[in-house]
C-alpha cells in the first residue's frame, strides 16, 4: 500500500474518532445536566421537610401562648408588638391558618435562643438522600434577613463547588425572611446509575473498532513493507569463489594466528568502557583527558589499530598549520596513562610506515 494513501486513511480515522470522543462527551454531559433537572423536584422536598422536621424536633419543648385564630379572621390584619433584647416596635401583622402561625413561630423562638443550626437540617437532608440513593456534596446555610440578621453554614461556602445546584427554601413574614439554601454536587455514580447509556455504549464499540481496525492497518503495512524490500544482499550478484592453494603446514599455523587476533582483538576492546566524565579499563574508572580518550577512541576503532598520522591531525588539529609537535606531545601523554594504568598496550611508529601510529602489545616492540 502507498505510504501517503495509508497516512490518508488513518488521519480520517483518528478524525472520525476524535468527532466520536467529542459526541460521546457531549451526550454524556446533556444527560448529566437533564438527570440534574429530574432530581430537583425531589431534593426541593427533601429540604423542605428536613427543614419542618426540624423546627419540629428542636421546638418540641418550646411554650406557645395566645393562638385562637378564628378562621374568618384570615387574611384579616392585626397589630402586634416585637420585643427583642435591644428592638421594641409594633407592625400589621396578616392573619394565617393556625399551623402556619404556630409553625412561624416556632421559627422565630428558635431564631431568638440561636438554637436554629444549618448541620442539624444538613444531617437530615443526607439522611434521607441517603435511602434515596443519592449521593455527593453538600453544603447547607442558613440566612436570616430583616429585624434579625443571621448566616449559618454546615461548611464554609468557599468550599462550594462551582458546578453545584443551589437550592432555596423560603420562610418570610413581617419580621423575618428565612432563606435555607441548599448546594448540592451530585457524585458521578449517582448520575451514571440513572442515565440512560445505550448511545454512550454505541460511540464506545465503535471507538474499540476504529482502534482495533488502526492496529490492522499498521500491521498489514509493517508486513507489505517487509515483503517489498528485497535486501541488497538477495539481489546482488555472488561473489565469484577464489580457490586458493594453502600448505598443509602453514594452514594449521594461520588459523592460530587468526583466532588469536580476534581474542586480542575482543580483549582490548572489552578492556575499555567510555563514559561521559571517566574511563573503566578492567571494570576500575580511571582519570583520563577528554582529548586522549578521543584518541583512544579513534585508534580501536581503527583497523589493525593503525591511525595515519595526517589523518590524526585532520581530525584533532584541523585549524593548525603543522599540529606535529601539539600530536607528539598528545600521543606521548596517551602513552603515559597507558603505562600508569598498568595496561599492556602502547603506541610507536609503524615500522613498515613511518607515516602511521600503531596501537600495539608493549611486548611486540
Amino acid at each position: 500500500m502507498n505510504k501517503r494513501i495509508f497516512l490518508v486513511i488513518g488521519v480520517i480515522i483518528l478524525f472520525i474518532m476524535i468527532a466520536i470522543g467529542v459526541s460521546t462527551y457531549t451526550i454524556i454531559h446533556s444527560l448529566i445536566q437533564k438527570e440534574k433537572e429530574t432530581f430537583r423536584p425531589q431534593v426541593e422536598n427533601v429540604l423542605k421537610e428536613a427543614v419542618i422536621n426540624n423546627t419540629i424536633q428542636k421546638s418540641k419543648y418550646l411554650p406557645l401562648n395566645g393562638f385562637n385564630n378564628s378562621p374568618n379572621k384570615i387574611g384579616m390584619y392585626e397589630t402586634r408588638t416585637f420585643c427583642s433584647k435591644d428592638t421594641l416596635f409594633t407592625y400589621q401583622h396578616k392573619i394565617q391558618d393556625m399551623d402556619t402561625e404556630i409553625f412561624f413561630a416556632r421559627q422565630l423562638g428558635l431564631l431568638m435562643m440561636d438554637s436554629l443550626q444549618s448541620t442539624d437540617i444538613q444531617n437530615l437532608i443526607v439522611e434521607n438522600l441517603d435511602k434515596n440513593g443519592i449521593k455527593g456534596y453538600i453544603n447547607t446555610g442558613i440566612i436570616v434577613s430583616k429585624h434579625l440578621q443571621r448566616e449559618i453554614w454546615s461548611q464554609p461556602p468557599s468550599s462550594i463547588p462551582h458546578n453545584a445546584e443551589m437550592i432555596i427554601y423560603r420562610l418570610e413574614n413581617e419580621i423575618v425572611n428565612v432563606d435555607y439554601i441548599m448546594y448540592i454536587d451530585y457524585s458521578f455514580s449517582t448520575l451514571w446509575k440513572r442515565m440512560p447509556k445505550t448511545n454512550i455504549y454505541i460511540n464506545l464499540i465503535v471507538e474499540l473498532i476504529l482502534i482495533y481496525i488502526i492496529i490492522l492497518f499498521i500491521r498489514y503495512h509493517r508486513k507489505y513493507r517487509k515483503k517489498t524490500s528485497v535486501p541488497a544482499a538477495d539481489t546482488a550478484a555472488p561473489a565469484p569463489h577464489i580457490i586458493e592453494t594453502i600448505p598443509v603446514g602453514s594452514s594449521v599455523e594461520t588459523e592460530k594466528q587468526t583466532n588469536s587476533t580476534i581474542k586480542e582483538e575482543l580483549s582490548l576492546k572489552d578492556q575499555f568502557v567510555f563514559e561521559k566524565d571517566f574511563v573503566l579499563f578492567k571494570k576500575h574508572p580511571i582519570k583520563m583527558p577528554n582529548q586522549q580518550q578521543k584518541i583512544l577512541t579513534f585508534f580501536l576503532n581503527s583497523p589493525n589499530y593503525r591511525i595515519n598520522k595526517s589523518d590524526l591531525k585532520k581530525e584533532f588539529w584541523p585549524q593548525n598549520a603543522d599540529p606535529t609537535n601539539n600530536m607528539t606531545s598528545a600521543i606521548n601523554k596517551l602513552k603515559r596513562i597507558l603505562e600508569e594504568i598498568g595496561s599492556k598496550y602502547t603506541i610507536i611508529t609503524d615500522k613498515k610506515n613511518e607515516e602511521c601510529y600503531i596501537l600495539v602489545d608493549d611486548k611486540t616492540t
